[in-house]
């Protein structure tokens, strides 16, 4: 999952800095760019040669939400398009609620954060083992699910929240 979401990422960082290019070709134009007028809410009325410039940018602004969504629909929160910035909701060892953090050009989910903590509040995950869902599984259960490997390599080992949460509701 990380590596589709980090082509999404990628992607929304490059249309991210031509869409900023063409707002403020735009703004410097006088043209009060929003993101009503971006999305097509809001009607533009002025020269023609401004109404393709700002199709552009609508087009710009229409792909980085498609890609967004994309992010979004894989489990994943953007915190900070320029930064590269994206959460993941889990639970660390099964229990407390957190927020598994994420930027781009990491190679891995390296730290969780509190929800009203925030990135300043990362901790390392190492050392935990994090869930989709709240459980009361004991040993025997995590075995049958992930096998040996997972109980004997619990420190190195990191399950993202989509894939916990399916395998549950698989087994049900």
């Amino acid at each position: 999952m990380l590596p589709r979401v980090e082509t999404h990422m990628r992607r929304v960082l490059q249309l991210h800095v031509f869409l900023r290019q063409s707002a403020d070709l735009l703004m410097d134009k006088e043209v009060p760019v929003s993101p009503e007028l971006l999305s097509g809410e809001e009607v533009f009325e002025g020269p023609h040669h401004i109404h393709s410039k700002l199709t552009q940018a609508q087009a710009l602004y229409a792909t980085v939400r498609s890609e967004l969504e994309q992010v979004h629909a894989l489990g994943a929160q953007v915190k900070d398009i320029e930064k590269g910035l994206v959460d993941f909701y889990s639970y660390k060892d099964g229990v407390e609620e957190v927020l598994l953090c994420w930027r781009i050009g990491e190679s891995r989910i390296k730290h969780y954060h509190g929800s009203s903590k925030g990135f300043a509040g990362r901790q390392p995950v190492q050392g935990h083992v994090f869930v989709g869902i709240r459980n009361n599984w004991t040993n025997a259960t995590y075995n049958r699910y992930f096998g040996s490997f997972f109980l004997k390599n619990r420190q190195n080992c990191l399950f993202f929240s989509i894939i916990i949460a399916t395998i549950v509701i698989l087994a049900k």
